[in-house]
């Protein structure tokens, strides 16, 4: 009797760690999103203030401004993959 008390402690403690790991899953795909909103505010902003202080064509401010929408695409792409994994697999069991 106490073997299968063991077996079933065993099992619910894997639930339950699995569930943490769905957690913390879905937590990184909003942390992910909430990163690249500073990438999709500030991207922009640098482009336009690399356009607006020199009438060259390359400019510190506009190509670190495309780079950081970049990475800010990344990361939503990112994000979202998180959160889909998160809400279309299924648990293990």
């Amino acid at each position: 009797m106490s073997d299968l008390k063991k077996k079933i402690n065993k099992l619910t403690l894997e639930l339950t760690e699995s569930k943490e790991n769905k957690k913390n899953q879905l937590i990184t795909g909003f942390k992910l999103l909430c990163l690249s909103l500073i990438g999709i505010i500030s991207g922009p902003v640098l482009v336009q203030i690399g356009i607006i202080e020199n009438d060259e064509l390359l400019n510190i401010y506009s190509i670190l401004g495309v780079v950081i929408c970049v990475i800010a695409i990344i990361l939503i792409f990112l994000g979202i993959k998180k959160i889909g994994d998160y809400i279309f697999i299924k648990n293990d069991r």
